[in-house]
Parts: C-alpha cells; structure tokens; sequence
C-alpha cells in the first residue's frame, strides 16, 4: 500500500493467476484505529476486488445484514494480471484519514462473466435437490462460463436454472452448477434480484443489481464431486416473473462445530497492521543548529527521531538502462525536524551504499504542494553542498532564482562509508514571501489533506561505466505538525521574524504585508523582534467593540531595548467594523496578571492615506512603548496581545469579574458606561439567572430575572433596571463565568 496526495493505492501479489474472474480481494480500513468500532476487525470501510470490478462499502452498524453496509464508491479502478491485482481509492471516500490498520482477505473464487435474466415459467422441471441429478435432463444451461479462469475446486463451467411455477401457483427457483473440480470445499452463492431495481436489496452496484434473495449453499450438493444444485425462496415466484440472476463459486469458509473457519487466506493472520501517512511532529527549536552536516552534541535533542521506509518511485532514466547495476526497492531513513517561527530544520540520515556512491548529485528533499496540489515548493541539497530550490506551477518546474524568486534553502550534507549512510542538514524558510513559495505557519499542519500533500525524498543518480543514466527517486508521503511559538496564546495566520543589530531600526515591507504591522525599535543590543496576527481572540474573551484584528509582538529580549514603536496599518473595511470615526481608534493591549484589555497611554491616529505593497490602508495606529513610563512597557513585550478598539473619551476600560455557580456578592469596580442591565449581563447571559440588591433608601430588594420564551428568546424583568458602582449585588450563576464590567475608573 501508498498514496500520494489523493488516493490510496492497494497491490495483492498471489501464488497463481490473479485472473479477472480467480479471485475475491477484501480490505478492511479501520480508519479511527479503534478495534471496538466499525465490522469484524474494527473497519468503517471494505474494499473489494472481484469479477473484474472493485468497489468501496461503508459500514453502517445497521443490525439488519442488507443495510449494514453502504456502497461510497461502486467503480473503483482495478486491474488484474498475472500474479499482482492492484486499486486504487480516493482518499475523500476515506475521510482523509492520518492512519489506518488493515486486514487483507483473498480468495479463490469464480464468477459468472455477466448478469443472466431469467423468466419463471421458461423451464419448468419438478426438481428434487438430492444430488441426482438426472431430473435436470432437458434443461438447456443459462450460461457457460469460462474455464481456467479460476482454481478447479470454484471454477465454474456451466450454470442451469429451473423452476417449478405454474399459471396458478408460484414456485422455487432451482440452480444447478458444474465445477472443473472437487467440490468438498466448494460454496455456491446465487443473488437474485427478483423486483429489477439496483437500490432495493443487498447492493451489487457495480453489477448493477439488489439481491432481495441471496442463496448460499456451504459443502453442499455432491461434495466429492463436481455439481452443486440447490434452491431460493420456495413457493414465491410467480410464473412470468423477470428476475436477475448471478452465480458466484468460491471458497468463502464453512462452520465446523460453533467455529467459522475462513478457508481464504488473512493477512496478518492474527490482528491487523497500520498503514499511516508517516506523521511528523516538528519540535520548537531550543539547540541552535550548525547546518555542516553532522550531528552535533545536544545540537538535536527536542527533536523526536523518526523512522522512515522511502519507496522506490523511479520516474526517469537515460536509456539503454543497465539492469545489472541493481538498486533497491526500499531505503531506511530517521528524520529529526524542529522549526522556530522563520525556519524549518530537518536533519535526515539515509542509508545508502553501493556502486557510485558516495556521488555529488544525490540529495535529500522535502516537496510541498498545495492550491489544489497544483502548484509545489520543493527544497533540500545535493551531497556536494549545492542547494535545490524549486517551484513548479501548470507543469513547470523551475528555480526560484527565475523571475525574481529567491533561494531560501541553506544547508550542507556529508557520507560516512563505515556505516554507510548520508546524513543531509538543511533548513527551508517557512515563508519566504517571494511569490512562489508554499507558505507554512507554525501551529498549523500540513500534508494529507483534500487540497495540499507533502513528501519527503532521496534522489540517487546512477552512473555505469562513467556513463550517466538516470536517477532513482525514493519517497514517503507525510503530514507535518509545525511547533507553535510557546509565547503565542491562540492559533495564527501569519507570522513575520527579522533580525536587528544595535541602533534604530523598522521592520521590512514583508512585515506589513503578513501582518498589517510595523515595529521599530531603539536598541543598544542584537533584537529579535517577532510579529504575528492572530486569526482568533487570544485571551479568555474578545474586546467588545474591537474590529478583530490581533496581532502579537514579542522581543527576545528587553534590556538594553531603550523604546519600540508599534504601528499598526487598518482599511476602510476596519473603520467601517469600529462603527465610529477613525480619530477614535486607540490600541489595545492584554494584560495576562490582571486578565484585562488596556489601551495603549501613548498613542496617536494618523488618517493620512497611504498603500504599501500595493495593499491600500487608510491609515495608521501609533504606540509608543519605553521601559519606563508607558502602558505597556518595554518589559511587557515578551508575548503581548493587541487590538484595535473604537473609544468615546475618557478611554474606557475593562474588569472582568469571577462569578462562580451560584450565588455570588460583587461590586462593580467602574464606573459603568452603559448602567441599563440588560446591556451588562448580555455577555453572561443565560448563565446568569438572578441578580438581587438592595435598596437602602426605600427599605426594599429590587430583583431581575433571566427568562427564555418559547422560541428561546431571553429577555431580563424586574424591578431592577441599572447596575451602578459603589453598589453590592447578589448574582446567581449555573456556572464558572467571567461578567465583563467596561466602564471608566
């Protein structure tokens, strides 16, 4: 088994001819790898080769034995030939899975070449199913069927079909099957489809038909001998009706005792086996990495080896190809990967020894295709150091030095001839923003989805007597999990990393284009300074009235950091989500200690249109931070979550206040700016249920209630209409909840 970006592909090699007709091949895909779910050994899904056709069931748990199975796909392609069946399933039919464990069956079998039709009432014979078979004297066969098509003990010759129906009284169907060969361990199945239509009873889509009526006849008829007759469903024909018929012999197992015994052949023969994409787990890079092709000491320690069996997939040869240079079908590899936010690291040990080798063209690569798999990023080294750096786009394949591309690929390689093995260290920028690379982020996975794949390869170039003749090309298909960078609080869109040496410095144009941001720091030390957009709320709530724009900014270190600046570019399309002048946009920023958004103290709008990067922006949010005197300081840019939020002045704020379930005594610690109660608990509604205070001027409680109509609609009565600071209320909770007081200190 394999697969590429869109199908699993399936090969059965046999002892003997795998012939059209010679063979039923059933795999079980037990998809959620859990024993206990799905049919017989834990499969949501069976495919199945036979009579020519294959064709894809989903498992339905339906009790009942027509229903329990569903046809997904009923024209799977399959070829038969000498001795290999092979298929092929789309993965979508799958559900994209990560992994799978696999049972494969096979056996012998024969089919009928075609669909019969069969009248009741055009041979009639009063048969008796004894295993004498004289009363079948005059009865014309309905089909003849190829010989050798098949093992002798199921291979079909001739196949009759009888009844007894009469114009006043319905009757049975007969069968009667000759076989080449012992029939001792010989089952005949007939499906009868008695009301001509393919989607009622047991699907046999690619046939076309739903069996009503399915006979099964185990070790019957002669056994020794070789002709097997029985009979379906006495007494319901009646005379004139149209059925389908078709005959199916082979070697499906027989109970012995209380135990089934499958007289095909199981692989494994106990258990099952995973077939996964190879999964991998990139860790957080810790160990900075020297990229001169050696493992150094500690250099790769939070990285997870992996193991890895690269295919042989040779796709290209100079020829005459000389075939006595033998090259193997299988290559071992470990694989040890890690990224940051800018990199991604892979160290990769290929065992490979032999003629040529080592040789200066052979190399390690990572190819990753998306938009549909239509368009490939590919990068990695050859021995000799020089690094490959390729996209490809509507067939064309070229290097990112063309047409303004860039090389993001750095790394080198070298061979040890005691063990021997390559060991390839290298790493690929994640996005390098030169227009034809695949963008990666970290926190995000790629891979073994509907519309991008990725690979891992080594390519070995062969050379015969000083002559070169071609490459073989390993492979395996994987699905990478990129590390998140351990300071960010949500998952992220894009990301942008960059560099500073001491003195005043601003973020490239890149930045901008990722993230709508620009930071400008003032240093006295080497800064790194990250920059991320978040595509969530990166706390426990969002800023109500903000436009949904997060960003991240983190220093990798703050002494020795005088001042930063943070612009932060918005659209019209901002504006119009603050519903208010852009002269009130103000920066936020998150507070983790207190759980709180503040604005920014130092900070001014600039409306002046502008557009970078082709990108039109309408205008820009300024925060200046120091170490010192402003909100947020420099200390505080070790991971700090910002948003744009409309204000009306004074800048209001925003207390989150812990209500436990039941009943809970809290005073509002602002001043609220709008006091009406339903406006307050509108963020906690229907966990709050009651809210009580009160009044000491009149001597009396003033209460409110949460009610929900019928439709569900919720709505808030009492006699109390406000909540005001300085005041005490009585609030009752069904749950943990955080009530957000904004307001104005």
């Amino acid at each position: 088994m394999t697969m590429d970006s869109k199908n699993l592909y399936i090969r059965i090699d046999v002892k003997g001819e795998a012939s059209r007709t010679g063979g039923d091949y059933t795999v079980f895909l037990d998809v959620d790898q859990n024993s206990e779910t799905g049919w017989w050994t834990g499969a949501e899904y069976i495919f199945d080769a036979w009579c020519g056709k294959a064709y894809l069931r989903r498992y339905t748990g339906n009790p009942y034995w027509i229903d329990r199975y569903e046809v997904v796909n009923p024209k799977l392609p399959v070829a038969f030939k000498d001795h290999t069946m092979e298929a092929s399933i789309p993965l979508k039919d799958l559900g994209y899975p990560e992994a799978m464990d696999v049972v494969v069956m096979a056996w012998p079998c024969d089919a009928a070449g075609k669909v019969l039709t069969y009248t009741v009432g055009s041979n009639y014979a009063d048969i008796e199913v004894d295993g004498d078979f004289g009363d079948w004297a005059g009865i014309p066969y309905a089909y003849m069927d190829a010989v050798g098509d098949a093992p002798d003990n199921v291979d079909m010759t001739y196949c009759y079909i009888a009844d007894n129906a009469t114009d006043t009284e319905p009757g049975c169907i007969f069968f009667c099957v000759d076989i080449t060969g012992d029939l001792s361990e010989t089952d005949l199945v007939v499906f009868v489809d008695s009301d001509l239509n393919p989607k009622t009873g047991y699907p046999l889509t690619p046939w076309n038909i739903g069996a009503e009526d399915i006979a099964e006849f185990y070790d019957s008829g002669n056994p020794g001998g070789e002709v097997v007759e029985g009979y379906a469903l006495f007494d319901r024909y009646a005379k004139g009706t149209r059925v389908k018929v078709m005959f199916l012999a082979g070697e499906y197992g027989h109970i012995a005792g209380d135990e089934w015994i499958d007289d095909g052949d199981r692989a494994p023969d106990e258990g099952s086996v995973s077939f996964p994409y190879k999964v991998i787990n990139s860790s957080w890079l810790e160990n900075p990495v020297t990229l001169n092709g050696e493992m150094s000491p500690g250099e790769w320690d939070e990285a997870t080896p992996i193991d890895f069996t690269l295919k042989n997939v040779t796709f290209f040869s100079f020829p005459p190809l000389d075939y006595t240079v033998a090259t193997p079908d299988l290559v071992k590899a470990t694989l040890w990967v890690k990224n940051d936010a800018k990199w991604l690291y892979m160290f990769m040990n290929v065992s490979f020894s032999g003629p040529n080798v080592p040789d200066g063209e052979d190399d390690a690569d990572i190819l990753y295709y998306w938009d549909g798999t239509t368009k490939i990023d590919a990068g990695g080294l050859d021995y000799d150091g020089d690094i490959k750096d390729f996209y490809g786009e509507g067939g064309y394949f070229d290097s990112d030095t063309v047409f303004g591309g860039e090389i993001n690929v750095e790394g080198a390689a070298t061979y040890d001839s005691i063990c021997g093995c390559y060991y390839f260290e290298f790493r690929k920028e994640l996005d390098s923003f030169d227009g034809y690379d695949g963008v990666l982020v970290p926190g995000h996975s790629y891979g073994a989805e509907p519309d991008d794949f990725m690979m891992v390869m080594f390519c070995n170039d062969t050379v015969v007597g000083g002559q070169y003749i071609g490459w073989e090309t390993y492979v395996e298909a994987v699905k990478i999990n990129l590390a998140s960078c351990p300071w960010l609080l949500a998952s992220i869109e894009r990301i942008h990393e960059e560099d500073f040496p001491p003195g005043v410095g601003e973020t490239e144009l890149e930045s901008i284009l990722k993230t709508h941001t620009t930071v400008a720091p003032s240093t006295n030390v080497p800064l790194r300074v990250d920059v991320a957009r978040y595509s969530e709320a990166p706390c426990d709530y969002a800023l109500e009235g903000d436009i949904g724009k997060y960003i991240d900014v983190r220093l990798n270190a703050t002494a020795g950091v005088d001042n930063v600046t943070i612009i932060v570019h918005y659209t019209d399309e901002d504006v119009a989500l603050a519903g208010m002048p852009e002269t009130y946009l103000s920066l936020y920023y998150w507070d983790s200690a207190l759980g709180v958004w503040f604005p920014c103290t130092h900070c001014y709008v600039d409306t002046e249109d502008h557009t970078l990067g082709g990108v039109d922006f309408s205008g820009r949010i300024i925060a200046f931070i120091n170490a010192t005197d402003t909100h947020p300081t420099v200390n505080d840019l070790i991971g700090a979550p910002f948003t744009i939020r409309a204000h009306t002045p004074p800048h209001p704020y925003v207390y989150p206040i812990y209500l436990g379930p039941g009943w809970n005594l809290i005073s509002p610690p602002l001043i609220p700016e709008d006091e009406d109660i339903d406006t307050v608990l509108k963020p906690v509604i229907p966990t709050v249920t009651e809210v009580w205070t009160y009044d000491a001027s009149r001597g009396t409680w003033l209460w409110a209630e949460v009610i929900v109509d019928a439709r569900g609609r919720t709505r808030v009565i009492g006699s109390l209409r406000t909540i005001e600071d300085g005041k005490a209320y009585w609030i009752k909770a069904s749950d943990e909840e955080f009530l957000p007081i904004e307001g104005y200190v």
